[in-house]
């Protein structure tokens, strides 16, 4: 059986942070990643990337991260249409919109390149120990002093906290995404809000934009659904050509936040899934990995021990990472609210000149 210091299991946003995070200040460590899937890919993703989370692509990719960004214009402002009315503010500072088929493959390749192994089409089975561990992939066993779960939402980590959830019986949500034709494309990101979901919208090249949904499935199960439940959006979309085949990804449900459990640091959406509404997903399942790389790397060092790494991780993701949760739900509450009580507050925050302030209040700390 073969050994490593870590295994890290999913090598999207979070598992690649946390590996490039470690193998930064322990180049010495044996850091594994297993990937069930391949890059380059495309995701169900709003590709958008606000300052703060430039800010860890920084740490993570140094000169690269700019790079990436630069391919599409910075998003300076923000328009949520709801209702027939449109509350715009602007991004300050301005975010970026970099594609998951480019970050994720920069991220993965600088993990390759830092000295961790990277495996993938190599699903896990099964998982014993809390510390160390043996994971069981298809064609192996592997044993590790420390595991990383960063293997999303749906994995053999979650389906038993998942069945346990009441979300889980509500309504059914789906998310749907593509990319699309669409000729000066502004930096403006612009949130279509309707009963059954919303659809944002944001160019991801100069030619290019992202458009991604979150819906019940009773309202809608293809993006030309969704165009067709916002006049506005059905009207922009008429002009359209597809660049990819549409992706979708179901269930969405939202479970409490849960960062260490069995003494295995959940990252990610493995974590928790944040509303996408909110538009710092992509920022927190980064954060989430780097913090998960900064509380392991004493252990790995043999500075502390397991229970001890996984106490600082609990602490600074409830400190820094949760209160993006609460605000999320609050925010969820309000856009699914009847339209005879969505529309006076839209109107409210309208008048009162409120848009940005809403706008900031979901987003991480940096």
């Amino acid at each position: 059986m073969s050994g490593y210091d870590l295994i890290i299991v999913g090598g999207g946003l979070a598992g690649n942070a946390a590996a490039i995070t470690i193998l930064q200040t322990a180049p010495q460590a044996r850091v594994l990643v297993l990937e069930r899937g391949s890059y380059p890919r495309h995701k169900v993703c709003g590709e958008f990337v606000s300052p703060e989370g430039m800010a860890a692509l920084e740490k993570l990719l140094g000169a690269q991260a700019s790079l990436l960004a630069s391919q599409a214009p910075p998003i300076t402002h923000a328009n949520i249409r709801v209702d027939g009315r449109v509350l715009s503010a602007p991004v300050r500072p301005p975010a970026a919109s970099i594609t998951r088929f480019d970050l994720d493959f920069a991220l993965w390749q600088q993990a390759k390149k830092l000295g961790a192994e990277c495996r993938e089409k190599c699903p896990v089975l099964k998982v014993q120990g809390s510390g160390p561990f043996e994971i069981h992939a298809e064609q192996e066993q592997i044993s590790a002093r420390a595991l990383i779960n960063a293997a999303g939402r749906w994995s053999i980590f979650t389906q038993s906290r998942i069945k346990t959830s009441s979300s889980v019986n509500d309504s059914k949500w789906i998310g749907l995404k593509s990319h699309f034709t669409e000729t000066a494309s502004s930096g403006t990101i612009d949130l279509y809000l309707f009963d059954g979901g919303y659809c944002g919208v944001q160019p991801v090249a100069h030619d290019r934009v992202n458009a991604c949904a979150m819906v019940r499935a009773n309202a809608a199960v293809t993006l030309s659904d969704v165009c067709a439940l916002h006049p506005e959006l059905q009207e922009r979309s008429r002009g359209w050509m597809p660049l990819m085949e549409a992706i979708t990804t179901s269930p969405l449900y939202f479970c409490n936040p849960l960062p260490v459990e069995n003494n295995i640091f959940n990252t990610g959406d493995a974590a928790g899934f944040i509303d996408p509404f909110v538009g710092d997903g992509m920022t927190l399942a980064l954060h989430s990995g780097m913090l998960a790389g900064e509380a392991l790397t004493p252990f790995l060092s043999r500075q502390c021990n397991l229970a001890g790494a996984a106490e600082s991780y609990t602490y600074e993701y409830k400190t820094r990472l949760l209160p993006a949760f609460r605000r999320a739900r609050w925010i969820r509450k309000m856009i699914t609210l009847p339209v005879g009580l969505r529309a006076p507050l839209a109107h409210l925050i309208r008048i009162t000149g409120t848009t940005e302030t809403l706008l900031k209040a979901t987003r991480i700390a940096g």
